[in-house]
């Protein structure tokens, strides 16, 4: 049966200035924030779709775990030092942009706090904002907080029973007219739906894209797109969001821990859109939409080609989308990519290759290959 109240019932000991700004990454929708595990430092995911948090002990051999879900080494997110927290310690061999994902701060702990993840500025910090600029009027919206009990995880090719608290924020979103529930996950560089959300939204004949990939905590994987005409979460309405279709047994497995369906997560396409306040002790969302959208990079806007890294270093194509420019100029997977518009890519990370390839539907993009150079347009892969 799913738990009556939050995680935030949990004893966790932590000092610091909660209100200090936090630098971040946010890249492919997800905040990658520097992070110190005992006296070593590193970087970790913040992702409130995770019900427990995880540390990989083999990039911090200095630091000692405990097996199973244990206190662990004191961890600090800028100014704030958590001490002895609960922590899974184990290598997940999960990657974000082409990087390991050594440190998951999950909701077990960021249900302590008031987070704030601000995509525009790429800061978080672990309470509410004193005085954002050049947003819009706050809106809150109401929270469900379900889930937890027990689950089993690997550990060193041993299966150990873990206990985990009820971390799964739930909220209404209405996708053109349709209610639907989904998990609040700012781990996930897209909103997600199950195959049969998903369906029931492209059953009116809009256009879908193949051959994309979604980067995520989970892993890379091939994912089926489509835009919602419009999405409402409670007064926030957006226009032209890019959801994402993935198939399998989370949505069972979360449907069953919650004690309600579930029919996606609510991630990065949707919540860059506002500076957003998760706060779990009073089961609140509080959006502040932004007075500009000039931090959004469209992700389908592009390029009609996606890159892969190479096992010698550099970049290859990985994907060509068809009957776009990019497979009109001849443009296959496999080849290796050189520059974009004269930036030499060999030095860059696979999420700074990415932005690269976007840009303004119309434009065009010079492109650098062993064998020359090609002129592709822009374009938008996805119209509505």
């Amino acid at each position: 049966m799913p738990a009556p109240s939050g995680c935030h019932e949990q004893p966790l000991r932590w000092t610091g200035d909660a209100g200090a700004l936090l630098p971040a990454r946010v890249e492919l929708g997800v905040f990658d924030v520097p992070v110190t595990v005992g006296g070593t430092a590193g970087r970790a995911i913040l992702d409130t779709g995770a019900p427990l948090s995880i540390i990989d002990p083999t990039a911090f051999p200095s630091e000692r775990f405990a097996q199973g879900h244990a206190a662990g080494p004191d961890l600090s997110l800028g100014e704030v030092r958590l001490t002895g927290p609960k922590v899974l310690a184990v290598a997940t061999g999960a990657q974000v942009g082409g990087d390991p994902v050594t440190v998951l701060v999950g909701a077990d702990l960021l249900c302590h706090f008031e987070a704030t993840f601000d995509y525009r500025d790429a800061a978080v910090q672990l309470s509410a904002p004193a005085a954002p600029r050049d947003v819009q009027a706050a809106l809150e919206l109401p929270v469900d907080i379900r889930g937890g009990g027990v689950g089993q995880v690997q550990l060193s090719g041993t299966t150990t029973v873990v206990q985990f608290p009820p971390t799964r924020a739930l909220v209404t979103v209405t996708l053109d007219g349709a209610p639907r529930r989904l998990v609040l996950d700012t781990g996930a560089s897209m909103t997600v739906l199950s195959k049969s959300a998903f369906d029931a939204l492209v059953a009116d004949g809009r256009r879908t894209l193949a051959g994309a990939s979604a980067s995520t905590v989970m892993g890379v994987q091939d994912v089926l797109l489509t835009r919602v005409r419009t999405l409402k979460l409670g007064e926030l309405e957006l226009s032209g969001t890019i959801v994402s279709r993935l198939d399998g047994a989370l949505w069972g497995a979360l449907s069953q821990e919650t004690g309600q369906q579930i029919d996606g997560l609510l991630g990065g396409t949707t919540l860059r859109e506002a500076l957003l306040t998760v706060s779990y002790p009073q089961k609140k969302v509080t959006l502040r939409r932004y007075g500009s959208r000039a931090h959004v990079r469209d992700e389908l806007v592009r390029v009609g080609a996606s890159v892969g890294p190479l096992s010698s270093g550099g970049y290859a194509i990985s994907s060509v989308f068809p009957g776009s420019d990019a497979a009109a100029k001849g443009l296959t997977v496999g080849t290796q990519l050189l520059s974009v518009d004269g930036q030499d890519l060999a030095s860059l990370r696979q999420p700074e290759v990415d932005l690269l390839l976007r840009g303004t539907a119309g434009a065009t993009k010079t492109l650098r290959t062993p064998a020359g150079t090609l002129s592709v347009r822009v374009e938008d892969l996805l119209p509505l």
